[in-house]
């Protein structure tokens, strides 16, 4: 059971929210801090107790002069406070990856000023058409449907986490990319003669119930071309995961970085190594596999940093651990594929999808 902090560092009175997005179970800011003339008593992440990362850890997301940070609220009150989620983070997912390879987070004390109320206020506005007074919130923009009416839960903490956005407009085609790897390594609940590795096959079970009701396929890449190293198809991967507009030589550049990078082959290793016996007969008990499951639902997010888009910096985030709670959708995604033949490539006929997968490939020598 995780403590709660003995000290953290609290929200600085004039700072401003900004906000940024939305989705899953938490809603992102950005935080602009107030201007200081005079040498400021400790305070926001200049202080360091039992909850916060040294900053060695946190890296460069300590705010200076209307420096923008990333402030990520929880949205739904069934989840775990920040608090245990960033004790979680710190001892489940922190030790299984160099610091320059996490978006980097802290735990932030956000009581003075009752800042979820008013953020919560602005959100309501926002979807009655009012003017919210976060000036970032465009009421004649409406706020997606299927996240009205989910506010922030009444947490006393926040996750002050590092930014990955880029603000610089020498190369604004390609300045950053985020893509979600997935499972890099087969399901070990798999078939042993499997055509298809968990996620090609969990999209062709999806685009096959699109089919049924007229929709277009979903596309997709098989992630463990992602670690294949090898050379062909890695451009289709690259532009499949990049933004649309972006040049082709910009798309070869995101390729090679694919092709060198080990941030993957690291992620890779993680996922096999926590969970070598499946979610039909794992322990939903056991953190280490709820470990691999989040490792499973990441996001990679990659930077440009330069003007000729060779160089780039990498971190993976959205690494909250996942709950016990959703062994049984797990399973339930789990022996679907393979009572009903994804895995294999076995599915109904009328149902039939592409073999495309890398194993589909690897066993017909293409």
């Amino acid at each position: 059971m995780a403590s709660r902090p003995a000290a953290i560092p609290t929200i600085l009175e004039g700072t401003a929210f900004y906000y940024l997005a939305e989705g899953a179970a938490n809603i992102v800011y950005q935080v602009s801090t107030p201007w200081r003339q005079s040498t400021p008593e400790p305070s926001l992440v200049e202080e360091y107790g039992d909850g916060t990362p040294p900053p060695s850890i946190i890296d460069d997301i300590s705010p200076g002069p209307l420096e923008e940070n990333i402030y990520e609220g929880k949205s739904f009150s069934h989840r775990a406070p920040c608090y245990i989620a960033q004790a979680n983070w710190e001892r489940l997912i922190q030790p299984l990856f160099p610091p320059h390879q996490l978006v980097g987070q802290a735990l932030l004390d956000i009581q003075p000023g009752h800042i979820v109320a008013k953020l919560n206020e602005d959100l309501h506005d926002w979807e009655n058409g009012k003017n919210p007074t976060n000036g970032s919130l465009d009421p004649t923009t409406p706020r997606p449907t299927k996240r009205q009416r989910i506010y922030l839960a009444d947490d006393n903490h926040a996750l002050l986490v590092k930014d990955m956005t880029s603000r610089t407009a020498a190369f604004q085609q390609l300045n950053l990319v985020e893509f979600k790897p997935k499972w890099l390594a087969q399901s070990p609940s798999a078939p042993q003669y499997s055509k298809r590795c968990r996620q090609c096959a969990r999209m062709a079970r999806i685009n096959a119930e699109r089919a049924r009701k007229k929709e277009p396929p979903m596309t997709f890449y098989c992630p463990l071309d992602l670690t294949s190293r090898k050379d062909e198809g890695m451009n289709h991967v690259a532009s499949l995961i990049v933004q649309s507009g972006v040049s082709n030589c910009q798309i070869k550049r995101f390729a090679q970085w694919l092709e060198n990078t080990d941030i993957l082959d690291n992620l890779k290793a993680r996922q096999i190594e926590l969970d070598q016996i499946g979610v039909l007969r794992g322990d939903v008990n056991d953190e280490r596999l709820l470990a691999a499951m989040t490792l499973r639902d990441c996001t990679v997010f990659v930077k440009c940093t330069s003007a000729d888009n060779r160089e780039w910096e990498a971190r993976i985030g959205d690494l909250d651990l996942k709950s016990k709670d959703k062994i049984n959708y797990w399973r339930g995604i789990e022996w679907s594929l393979i009572e009903e033949g994804w895995y294999e490539g076995l599915e109904d006929y009328n149902d039939r999808q592409p073999l495309v997968c890398r194993l589909s490939r690897d066993l017909s020598g293409t």
